[in-house]
């Protein structure tokens, strides 16, 4: 089937249009290429190229991706002052003073460049491509230059160090822009440096041109994989990253909703009016709380206080039935909205475990510091059980420890047959 409009292959899409393209989203064979199953290198070097992928929108994936430029202009800051100093040694400065103020100039615009991009706004197309056009005139200016200014026992040494820039011109922009601008500088760059009549110069330096082409190329080719390759690993993650959560936030929401309506109590037949009553209020709290947490604002949003969270959960399971009393230390217990919802979501099912498990009674929620982080316990002096003869089921491994991992927390369970269940939560700040 042909792709659509703005799809291309992404070996064509990086060859034709240069290293952004590495930042580009795969549109197919996503599970093929990470497929575990296996299949020779060239196989899935053949997924990969083969692939069809749109232009990708300007990120900070595409804009690190123009970093190679640095590559260059790290080169030309270590080899653009030793070749210089060569020629100065041997021509001396009254013959060889065009390639000294090229050499100055050069190595203020590369400067200028590392510092433009690096301390300020970064690698933006517009600014990548506004930096190869002031190093490409700059390139011809010096060759011209060169030709008009250096006398005949200066000018073999003066154009070698103008040559070896428009080779570093022709490697950017075969990587930054893509082979076919790649090969037209290097075509540029031959007829502007090709002495008149020595053929032996002139196919050595046409060699070097195509070597710049073609290494640039390779390059592309390699990082292009690499990335390829991780961006796939990366989607398929997140994928199952958000499977997880989305059974995580089934499990501790509607599934345990559900049990609680299941649960059958003596009453049920006298109080059917009141019972009917009560499985309504506890839908609609379900459905508010579901309702928030699609709301709720994601990774990223502004610190705030946990002992806020957790007095509003305790709240809201008083509506199930718990009785909860909630101990707060004189701490600082703010903590980023991703450490925050992972550690109140995990002592949420804790206390769901107490009101299904626990055998009723109160349970303790208390919150205080703990080597260097917020540890939350809750405890409950029910029935309890053995931990040698329960293991861990869904909301212990998913809810509780897995939750808490992925933010770096821990998790401990403490419980004993009549002894009650202690939980032990932490996360750092």
């Amino acid at each position: 089937m042909a792709p659509a409009v703005g799809i291309s292959t992404y070996l064509s899409g990086l060859m034709l249009s240069g290293m952004h393209t590495v930042a580009a989203p795969p549109e197919d064979r996503v599970e093929q290429v990470v497929d575990p199953a296996g299949m020779s290198g060239a196989e899935r070097m053949w997924l990969m190229v083969g692939s069809y992928c749109r232009p990708p929108v300007e990120s900070v994936l595409t804009r690190s991706a123009r970093y190679v430029l640095l590559v260059a202009v790290l080169a030309r800051l270590v080899g653009l002052p030793l070749l210089g100093v060569i020629v100065l040694a041997r021509q001396g400065i009254a013959a060889a003073w065009p390639v000294a103020v090229f050499t100055v100039v050069a190595l203020g615009l590369n400067v200028a460049v590392a510092v433009r991009f690096v301390v300020h706004s970064g690698m933006r197309k517009e600014a990548v491509h506004a930096a190869l056009w002031a190093d490409l005139a700059l390139g011809m200016s010096a060759v011209l230059g060169v030709w008009l200014l250096s006398p005949g026992p200066v000018f073999r040494d003066a154009i070698t160090v103008v040559g070896a820039y428009f080779l570093g011109l022709v490697f950017l922009w075969t990587v930054l822009r893509g082979v076919v601008f790649g090969a037209a500088v290097a075509v540029l760059g031959a007829m502007l440096l090709l002495p008149p009549g020595e053929w032996t110069v002139a196919a050595g330096w046409a060699v070097d041109f195509l070597l710049a082409v073609v290494v640039g190329a390779c390059l592309l080719f390699y990082v292009g994989l690499a990335v390829r390759l991780a961006i796939s690993v990366g989607i398929i993650r997140g994928r199952d990253a958000e499977r997880v959560r989305g059974a995580r936030q089934i499990h501790d929401t509607v599934l345990q909703a559900l049990e609680v309506m299941a649960m059958a109590t003596p009453a049920d037949a006298s109080r059917a009016a009141e019972t009917l009553s009560e499985l309504r209020q506890l839908a609609r709290r379900e459905a508010a709380r579901l309702r928030r947490n699609l709301e709720r604002p994601g990774v990223g949003a502004a610190a705030v206080r946990l002992s806020e969270d957790l007095a509003e959960l305790v709240a809201d399971m008083a509506g199930d039935g718990l009785r909860a009393r909630l101990v707060l230390s004189e701490i600082n217990d703010s903590l980023t909205q991703v450490r925050r919802a992972a550690i109140r979501d995990a002592t949420r099912e804790a206390l769901r475990n107490s009101v299904k498990h626990g055998g009723g009674g109160e349970v303790v929620v208390r919150v205080e510091e703990r080597d260097g982080g917020i540890a939350v316990t809750t405890r409950d002096y029910g029935t309890g059980f053995d931990l040698a003869d329960r293991p861990a089921g869904f909301g212990i491994r998913e809810s509780i420890t897995a939750r808490l991992g992925e933010v770096g927390g821990t998790a401990k369970v403490d419980s004993r047959p009549s002894g009650g269940t202690r939980v032990t939560l932490w996360v750092p700040r």
